[in-house]
């Protein structure tokens, strides 16, 4: 079976864990874009 356009380009959620760990550093005083980058993350996931 061939997945469509659509399905392709679907991404899969963050899992609370990581998305934790990310909100953690930037409430912590890291930017969002330093979190991102560490966590390898789009900036989008790391803003609060």
């Amino acid at each position: 079976m061939v997945a469509d356009a659509t399905e392709a380009a679907m991404t899969q959620a963050y899992s609370p864990d990581p998305r934790g760990r990310v909100i953690k550093a930037t409430m912590s005083g890291l930017s969002a874009r330093q979190a991102a980058e560490r966590f390898g993350v789009g900036i989008s996931t790391a803003i609060v």
